[in-house]
């Protein structure tokens, strides 16, 4: 199912994207000039890439000027749970 996931969403993204897992089911996507609409259009793109409903969440942020990885990856986590929560409310 991994596989098959990268595979469909890595149709989505462009050559100068970047997809990597950061484990479990846990993915990544680095996407060099892009805006607040593009993450919004990319997250739906994924969404709706696959074949079934995995039930996936999207935790999507743009990246601040002057802030270090390990903040964009906290503030990536908080957004996913934020969408986790959402999902399940509109369920």
């Amino acid at each position: 199912m991994l596989r098959e996931v990268a595979a469909a969403w890595r149709g989505q993204l462009r050559d100068s994207d970047l997809l990597a897992r950061l484990g479990g089911d846990e993915f990544a996507v680095l996407l060099p000039d892009c805006g607040e609409g593009d993450l919004t259009e990319l997250a739906r793109r994924l969404r709706t890439a696959l074949r079934y409903d995995p039930g996936c969440s999207v935790g999507a942020v743009t990246w601040h000027p002057g802030e270090n990885a390990e903040d964009l990856v906290r503030r990536a986590d908080e957004a996913l749970y934020r969408d986790k929560l959402a999902s399940r409310d509109a369920s």
